[in-house]
């Protein structure tokens, strides 16, 4: 009796279970009831893409001349089973509209597990000197991506990043996105899949990203270039957005000039008819004859009296000091010397948000070179923070 009351238990414990059905869902349980693990998902039943060679066994070549123009003709593989789709282009090379972020293609992956991958590289007119590095990080600021991990800059012109999308209806999207500086154009190549083929299509979202180049790469900056020369101490160039607002060269032992980055607003004084304009960014740069009477800490002083008297600032935190800043070898080698510092620093009104004072000293045996440069922080103003941070370390770079 006790063993058919046991069996009857059992048989109602098997039917509360899903009865003696073997379908996929039982099988699973029955191998958790018996300390088995499921078996590992193969993403190659998902997508057959899963290594290096597989790619580069099915790729393909694909060239593009967008808008005819050489400056953005560019070269990606791309798996022969995606397909291209077809982007209106209505407008020619130096079309209005360039000023503005555009597709100028865009490849669809075939179906896996009902949902497809997507390519798009997009292209934009760049107006002012910006990293790729910088460029990137604010188009994932404007368009609210989770930046996962940092962003990885190659150099000045070339940027990767990965990032989560989420989509108002839930949906998160997984994005990994290059960005690329040639010339005056700034090229986007994104790769974009539903999040739950994050891993399914690790390998192919790398390798189409990475393979994206340039057929024609140029170092020309973004903007035209202006040249400067104090007397015989200095010379360097200087992009022609910034305003030249003062020069005081009369005394070519102690000469100082000193640049804005104005925006424009649109906004019209209606007593003067004309647009209003906000200064963004302001670049000193003071260049001293080294003698017995001149010292690097009253020049120092001074300079610190400018930041205080002048732009009404105070200092209240060194961000970071770097004994060895990217020049020119003008200011390398023994009784030579260099310095740039990054400041954190506070107008005097309170509530203030903080801006940022960047100062580079730098000294050879006849000179000392003084810069400096007061911007909004990268949280009040990141595109005019970023503009003015590349703005002044190309000048650096070109001192002569």
């Amino acid at each position: 009796m006790k063993l058919k009351v046991a069996a009857l238990l059992c048989m109602m414990g098997l039917v509360a279970l899903g009865g003696f059905a073997t379908g996929p869902a039982h099988a699973a349980l029955l191998d958790g009831l018996f300390g088995k693990k499921p078996a590992a998902v193969n993403y190659s039943d998902i997508y057959p893409i899963q290594s290096e060679d597989e790619f580069y066994n099915v790729a393909k070549s694909i060239h593009r001349t967008p808008y005819n123009d050489p400056q953005i003709e560019f070269e990606i593989m791309m798996p022969k089973d995606w397909v291209s789709e077809e982007i209106p282009q209505t407008h020619d090379a130096y079309g209005a509209s360039r000023e503005l972020m555009g597709d100028i293609a865009k490849f669809i992956s075939p179906v896996m597990s009902t949902m497809r991958a997507l390519v798009t590289v997009k292209s934009i007119k760049l107006e002012h000197e910006i990293s790729a590095e910088n460029w990137l990080k604010g188009y994932i600021l404007s368009n609210k991506y989770n930046l996962q991990g940092a962003v990885t800059a190659f150099n000045d012109r070339k940027a990767t990043a990965e990032c989560i999308s989420t989509a108002l209806d839930g949906s998160s999207s997984y994005i990994y996105v290059a960005a690329h500086i040639n010339g005056s154009d700034g090229v986007l190549v994104q790769f974009e899949s539903p999040l739950a083929l994050k891993d399914v299509v690790a390998v192919v979202r790398k390798l189409i990203v990475d393979n994206f180049k340039f057929i024609l790469e140029t170092d020309r900056p973004i903007e035209n270039l202006k040249s400067f020369n104090f007397a015989n101490g200095l010379k360097f160039r200087y992009p022609e957005s910034l305003i030249l607002n003062h020069v005081d060269d009369g005394d070519t032992r102690h000469m100082s000039m000193q640049l804005y980055n104005i925006a424009r607003q649109d906004v019209i004084d209606q007593t003067q008819g004309k647009s209003l304009s906000q200064i963004q960014g302001l670049i000193r740069f003071i260049v001293v004859k080294r003698n017995a009477s001149t010292s690097l800490k009253k020049e120092t002083d001074d300079i610190k009296s400018f930041v205080k008297n002048i732009l009404g600032l105070e200092i209240t935190k060194l961000v970071s000091s770097d004994p060895a800043p990217v020049t020119t070898t003008r200011f390398l080698g023994k009784g030579n010397f260099s310095r740039y510092e990054v400041y954190q620093a506070s107008p005097k009104r309170s509530n203030a948000i903080p801006e940022e004072i960047r100062f580079v000293a730098l000294g050879d045996k006849k000179w000392y070179i003084f810069g400096l440069l007061f911007t909004p922080s990268d949280a009040e103003n990141f595109y005019a923070w970023a503009v003015n941070i590349q703005d002044f370390d190309m000048m650096i770079k070109d001192f002569k």
